[in-house]
C-alpha cells in the first residue's frame, strides 16, 4: 500500500537527524522517487512489492504526461484540482437542468396524451360523466396534474414547447456525458498526483538528511 511506502527511510530520518538540521541537498527528482521506488525489494514484502510497482507505474505515466522532473515542477499541474473543481460545478449546474428539462417533458407529454380524455369528459353531464370518470379517472387525473405543472412552469406561454425540451435535453445529454468522461478522467489523474507527492516526501526528507 501507498502509505507503507519508503517505511525504511523514514524509520532512518526518525533515529537520525531531524529534518530542521539536514543539510542542504539538492532536491531529488522524480525519476530518482522512480529509481527508488523499484530499487530494493528484497526489503519489502510481495503486498509491499506490488504496490510498488502500481506505484512506479503511476509515477513514469505521470512524469511523461505531464514532462516534469521534480516536485517543485507539479505546481505547473495543480491547476488540475481547479480544472476538476469547475468541471464538478458545471455538472452539478447541468444535471439540475437535465432533471428539469426530463420533468418538463414527462408532463408535457402527459398533458398532451390525456387532453383527449379529459376534454371529452368536461362535455359529459350526470351519470355520463361519472361512468366516464369511473372509467378513465387516471388520465383525468393525469391531466389535471400536469395542467397545473404546465401553468407553473409556462411563464405565461400559451404553447407548451415540448420540440424545444427535447431538442436542449438531448443536447445536453451529449454534452453531459462528455463532460463526465473527462471529470473521471482528471480525477485518476489527481489522485496519482496526490499519491506520489505523498509517497516521495520520505524519500526526499531522507536524501535531505544525509
Amino acid at each position: 500500500m501507498e502509505k507503507t511506502m519508503l517505511t525504511d527511510f523514514t524509520r532512518r530520518i526518525l533515529d537520525g537527524l531531524t529534518a530542521q538540521n539536514a543539510a542542504i541537498a539538492a532536491p531529488p527528482t522524480l525519476w530518482d522517487v522512480f529509481s527508488e521506488i523499484t530499487n530494493h525489494p528484497e526489503h519489502r514484502t510481495q503486498k509491499q512489492q506490488i504496490a510498488d510497482i502500481k506505484l512506479a507505474a503511476q509515477t513514469l505515466t505521470f512524469i511523461q504526461t505531464y514532462n516534469i522532473d521534480t516536485l517543485a515542477d507539479m505546481a505547473a499541474v495543480q491547476n488540475l484540482r481547479a480544472r476538476y473543481n469547475e468541471m464538478h460545478n458545471t455538472l452539478v449546474s447541468m444535471s439540475r437542468r437535465y432533471h428539469t428539462l426530463t420533468e418538463h417533458i414527462v408532463q408535457a407529454e402527459s398533458y398532451v396524451k390525456y387532453a383527449p380524455v379529459y376534454k371529452r369528459f368536461m362535455e359529459l353531464k350526470g351519470e355520463k360523466e361519472d361512468a366516464y370518470f369511473n372509467k378513465h379517472r387516471e388520465g383525468i387525473l393525469t391531466f389535471k396534474a400536469a395542467h397545473d405543472y404546465m401553468t407553473r412552469h409556462l411563464n405565461g406561454r400559451t404553447k407548451i414547447p415540448l420540440d424545444d425540451w427535447k431538442h436542449e435535453l438531448a443536447g445536453l445529454t451529449a454534452q453531459r456525458e462528455v463532460l463526465l468522461s473527462e471529470s473521471d478522467k482528471l480525477s485518476a489523474e489527481l489522485r496519482s498526483a496526490e499519491t506520489i507527492k505523498r509517497s516521495a516526501y520520505p524519500f526526499i526528507l531522507f536524501k535531505n538528511s544525509i
